[in-house]
């Protein structure tokens, strides 16, 4: 018997225009990679103080899913009002790591998200005080640190530099650090002995289409993992999930708005739709 998710249940009955809607809006998708992924953050925020914490690196292609874990991941942990405090609890802090390896503008990001002032100009040891004073002050128990591959846009002194402002940060907070990227990211780290000692990596790979598409509001079973219909969706999407995704929820609108309630092989020809291989090809 097919498998539906209530909220896909419910979207069935809609309008066709909010049935499109309900399609164009990005879902958490649930695999067992993710699960994995999930379970070790999971883990690694209940870790206990100790002298050296565990760190862990989530690396993969872009558009296969690691920001979508992480966000998920930090929606179980939001910020907390502390009672009569003016500050919020925030158990799991995430930032982007900056577009330069630059320690000034990496501690001003971590500020600005804990909502705390400071002056942009300040100098960076200074900052560097702030931050681990208000560590504790607001329960801060993980930092998450996404877009960390952007280390490498700095020239070798600067990479180094900033690698160093990493493991300082762990040794002083005493708090698990995750960065999250690509390969590239992986490279970075195990240039330092002691950062690749302590960032455990886990690599996401490219998607492989199992049974758990629950969400697509369509009246008739699309058997996506079907031989002919798996080849052609992984060809097409070039088996990242994000890719993925979206090119089932536009395959889905199309057919709705079709009136045929299935995505078929055909269908997908008919989908406007330009691989990423070729959407990413250098203009000549």
């Amino acid at each position: 018997m097919r498998e539906m998710s209530p909220s896909a249940q419910a979207a069935l009955l809609l309008p066709l225009d909010e049935r499109v809607r309900y399609l164009q809006i990005s879902r958490w998708i649930c695999y067992d990679y993710a699960e994995a992924i999930l379970k070790d953050l999971q883990e690694l925020l209940e870790h206990p103080k100790v002298l050296r914490m565990p760190n862990l690196l989530v690396w993969g292609d872009t558009n296969c899913g690691k920001t979508a874990i992480i966000d998920h991941f930090c929606q179980g942990y939001p910020p907390k009002q502390n009672g009569e405090e003016e500050a919020d609890v925030v158990p799991v802090l995430y930032i982007q790591a900056p577009p330069i390896p630059d320690e000034r503008r990496f501690y001003s990001l971590i500020l600005d998200k804990l909502r705390v002032p400071h002056k942009t100009n300040e100098r960076a040891d200074r900052m560097m005080c702030q931050i681990l004073k208000m560590f504790p002050k607001l329960g801060v128990r993980m930092l998450i640190v996404d877009e960390i591959h952007h280390i490498l846009a700095g020239n070798l002194q600067k990479q180094r530099a900033f690698l160093n402002v990493i493991k300082y940060l762990g040794n002083e907070a005493l708090i698990p650090i995750v960065g999250v990227g690509t390969i590239s990211a992986l490279n970075a780290l195990q240039t330092d002995a002691q950062l690749a000692n302590r960032f455990e990596p886990r690599s996401l790979p490219r998607w492989r289409l199992d049974t758990r598409y629950r969400q697509l509001p369509l009246a008739e079973e699309s058997n996506l993992t079907e031989k002919e219909m798996a080849t052609k969706l992984l060809d097409m999407s070039g088996g990242t999930i994000g890719e993925l995704s979206k090119l089932i929820r536009r395959a889905a609108i199309e057919t709705i708005r079709q009136g045929r309630e299935k995505i078929s092989p055909s269908l997908l020809e008919e989908v406007q739709w330009i691989p990423p291989d070729v959407r990413n090809r250098p203009v000549a």
